[in-house]
């Protein structure tokens, strides 16, 4: 939910749940606990005051290049028998695969 706040600025509840292929429910109570440790921040939505609009903080942001830096360093540990070629091609396969299993119709 960090990642995609960063990417793409300030979302609904809704469409974060899409980019990132949960349940409202779900993250509703992933959200509660991100701002409740001041890493994202919730405002009602000024044109539609039903919905809540969800922005990144500045802990966000430092959280995730923590976790950013984190993940590159297991990584790399995971990976280090590959050359860069050889990663480049495991990450076009991996993505191949999650396109594949996108959501599926109810």
């Amino acid at each position: 939910m960090l990642a995609a706040l960063d990417d793409h600025g300030p979302l609904s509840q809704a469409d974060i749940g899409r980019r990132v292929g949960l349940d409202r429910n779900d993250v509703n109570g992933i959200l509660n606990r991100l701002e409740a440790a001041a890493r994202v921040q919730r405002e009602v939505d000024p044109a539609n005051r039903r919905r809540n609009i969800v922005a990144l903080t500045d802990d966000g942001r430092r959280y995730l290049a923590q976790i950013q830096h984190h993940a590159e360093l297991v990584q790399d540990e995971l990976l280090g028998a590959l050359d860069a070629a050889e990663r480049r091609q495991l990450q076009a396969l991996l993505a191949k695969l999650l396109d594949g299993h996108g959501p599926q119709p109810a």
